[in-house]
């Protein structure tokens, strides 16, 4: 499989101390044997780029004066990130964030996604499984919490001890609760999902698919108050609407008669009289409203859950109908395990769902899906979610599957890196400034800019995404999957954009365009993920200012390799060069390539001592040449293991992460896009594995 992005293997951050003797030099009186200057920086943009406002509307590029610039700031960040992925920096700020994951939606013909599935069932045990979950409502009294279990129908008769939740198709809710749809924003869902609600059972007889008959009790019709659900249930036993109650694939249904508040059928002539009695409803699988159309057609094979009042008489002979009987119980829940399971509401990005549970907590209590565990003889609930196939708790979290050698690094360990050492950083009990800044980049006045493309998705993995951020022992799929649960799961590395601007392009715009098109978000306009975007155009050029201070021969050649990545000093090739960076918003399309050209200048030595003497000196290419030998020397003593160096596609002996950089950098012999496109949702859907670096490498052009 293919995907936009690939991984840079993490390495043990080089200390600083290997690339200078005195790192505290950070002042800024000058000192002997440092370096000072500044390096002019020709920057080239080599497909478009955007680097700016990426909202939903606008979709400016940054401007000042109405021309094009790249703030320092982004500067800054982008060579600090490719040094850190060449020689290692410290992982931070190193909070645990917590990895969950659910019940795969399906069990598709897709060896990973069965193995998903397997580890979801043994995560939880055997109240996961169809027919053996619990329910109950989850209720807080003097700040203790507990569950009380809802009692649930027998699946397959009365003899059978599988049990089914009682449900209401939504062609019912469509039809009895005027104006209600599944979408999390209607007015009428929000006023009655969760809450009591009204319903009329009844006994229908109905023929499956293969022509066998059965009977069952059904939801035969709801609404707001006893009243109303009565009169649908009258007009739907009329109008011979029995099949509104059923699955879509039943035929030939037929009304037999009402249920009483007992349960027990009415034998009366008719069917009986309605009783409406209560239960509380409970939707899941909600929609936005921008997904309403798309998911409308959906709604007839849906189905939303009711669960029955505890102590209540419908609770009652739902319990009885079945052999054997389930007893249920009050749960007690720990605090922390509430805290955890609703931190995802406090995530939501609707008011309503922010407080629901609060509003719940004064009523019956919230709707949970639950399981539980003996603890000191004591039954209780360990996790629970609003939906059959919850989220639960992976086993690590993502610092967990990196090594504690590359996390416990720099100021962790009492001696910073070397990228600290010369951006500077700052923790909890440290603090360093930096030796390098970064002026703003200033493009030609006039510059072009391409035309305004909206609605376009800029989307990466998030890091749940195991199957994209985690080794793998296969792909595109596997039997075995290493998850956050393994104990075995490693990090892949530092995420970095491939270059996707086809070759040989004659018309920019065009193929801008093209690219936007495909990349566009249909039918999800308000849903926070399309952007508009206003690039400038290939060629333009920006020029900008760095400026070093006190830096030693090897930190010099640092900031000079991470500039020129592989390309060689006197590199003018700038349309078309070896080696490139990416920057900007626009770099999970594979946009943003830009070159960097680099010229060295020092304050002058006399600076400080005549006040006619000369500000600066101008460095050759071989004076370029002398600092990236100087660090490619404190190389050696920063990795004295030969095994960890390997030959980089410049032909020259590298540590692997900086030879895997200048992989990922390759401009001349990028990967075609089609290799390199972003996977189709089906592909997401089945977890499929793209290939790894490595993998890649062999098919960059020769």
């Amino acid at each position: 499989m293919t995907a936009p992005y690939t991984f840079v293997r993490f390495r043990t951050p080089m200390a600083g101390h290997h690339f200078a003797d005195d790192t505290a030099a950070v002042h800024d009186r000058p000192v002997p044997d440092r370096f000072n200057g500044r390096i002019e920086c020709t920057i080239t943009a080599l497909s478009p780029l955007f680097i700016g406002s990426a909202d939903q509307d606008t979709g400016n590029t940054t401007t000042l004066d109405k021309i094009p610039v790249i703030p320092g700031s982004a500067l800054k960040g982008m060579v600090r990130s490719y040094l850190a992925a060449m020689t290692g920096s410290a992982i931070g700020p190193q909070s645990k964030r917590i990895i969950w994951y659910r019940n795969p939606v399906k069990v598709r013909e897709s060896s990973t996604v069965t193995a998903l599935y397997n580890q979801y069932l043994q995560k939880r045990g055997e109240s996961a499984q169809q027919g053996k979950q619990r329910i109950g409502l989850l209720t807080r009294s003097e700040g203790n919490y507990s569950v009380v279990e809802c009692t649930q129908l027998p699946l397959f008769g009365d003899n059978s001890s599988t049990r089914s939740v009682p449900k209401v198709t939504w062609r019912v809710l469509k039809s009895d609760l005027n104006g209600i749809a599944r979408d999390i924003d209607n007015q009428v869902l929000q006023q009655c999902n969760d809450r009591r609600i009204h319903v009329v059972w009844a006994m229908v007889e109905t023929t499956s698919a293969n022509k066998k008959r059965s009977v069952r009790k059904v939801v035969f019709s709801t609404g707001l108050t006893a009243e109303g659900a009565c009169a649908s249930a009258v007009r739907r036993r009329d109008g011979q609407r029995a099949n509104l109650t059923v699955p879509t694939t039943c035929r030939n249904s037929e009304f037999i008669g009402f249920l009483e508040e007992s349960g027990k059928q009415n034998s009366a002539r008719g069917g009986g009289k309605p009783v409406a009695v209560q239960m509380i409803l409970h939707a899941t699988g909600l929609t936005s409203s921008a997904d309403d159309d798309r998911n409308a057609a959906n709604d007839d094979s849906r189905n939303a859950y009711l669960f029955p009042i505890p102590d209540s008489k419908t609770a009652g002979w739902i319990l009885t109908s079945g052999k054997p009987k389930r007893k249920t119980g009050r749960f007690d829940v720990a605090t922390k395990t509430v805290e955890l399971a609703l931190s995802e509401v406090s995530e939501q990005s609707t008011e309503y769902q922010r407080a629901l549970p609060e509003v719940l907590f004064k009523g019956d209590g919230v709707p949970v899906f639950f399981d539980t565990e003996s603890e000191n003889g004591q039954e209780i609930v360990v996790r629970f979610g609003r939906g059959s196939g919850f989220r639960v708790q992976a086993a690590n979290s993502m610092f967990d599957t990196i090594d504690p050698n590359v996390r416990n690094a720099g100021f962790d360990a009492e001696a910073p890196d070397l990228v600290q050492s010369l951006f500077g950083d700052s923790d909890e009990v440290a603090a360093r400034k930096g030796r390098v800044s970064f002026g703003t980049a200033w493009a030609q006045p006039k510059s072009r800019f391409l035309s305004k493309q909206a609605d376009i998705a800029l989307l990466g993995p998030k890091i749940e995404a195991w199957y994209r951020r985690l080794e793998q022992r296969a792909n595109p799929t596997t039997a075995n999957p290493v998850t956050y649960d393994n104990d075995d799961a490693k990090y892949r590395g530092r995420e970095m954009y491939l270059h996707r601007w086809p070759k040989n392009v004659i018309n920019d715009e065009e193929t801008w365009a093209a690219i936007a098109t495909e990349r566009r978000n249909p039918g999800n306009a308000d849903n926070g993920v399309g952007r508009a975007i206003t690039p400038v155009a290939p060629g333009t050029t920006f020029t900008t200012s760095i400026r070093f201070t006190n830096l030693t021969a090897a930190e010099l050649g640092a900031l000079l390799q991470v500039l020129l990545l592989g390309n060689t000093p006197d590199d003018n090739t700038s349309g078309n060069p070896t080696y490139a960076h990416l920057i900007g918003g626009g770099r999970p399309l594979g946009l943003g390539s830009i070159h960097l050209a680099p010229a060295l200048y020092f304050d002058h030595p006399d600076r400080y001592r005549r006040w006619d003497a000369p500000m600066w000196h101008n460095a050759t290419s071989a004076d370029v040449v002398k600092y990236l030998n100087a660090f490619r020397a404190a190389l050696e003593h920063a990795e004295p293991d030969k095994q960890q160096w390997t030959t980089g596609p410049d032909n020259h002996s590298w540590p692997q992460s900086i030879a895997e950089v200048f992989t990922v950098a390759q401009w001349r012999k990028r990967l075609p896009p089609e290799t390199t496109a972003e996977m189709s949702l089906d592909d997401h859907q089945l977890k499929k594995i793209p290939k790894s670096l490595s993998e890649l490498t062999s098919e960059f052009s020769p």
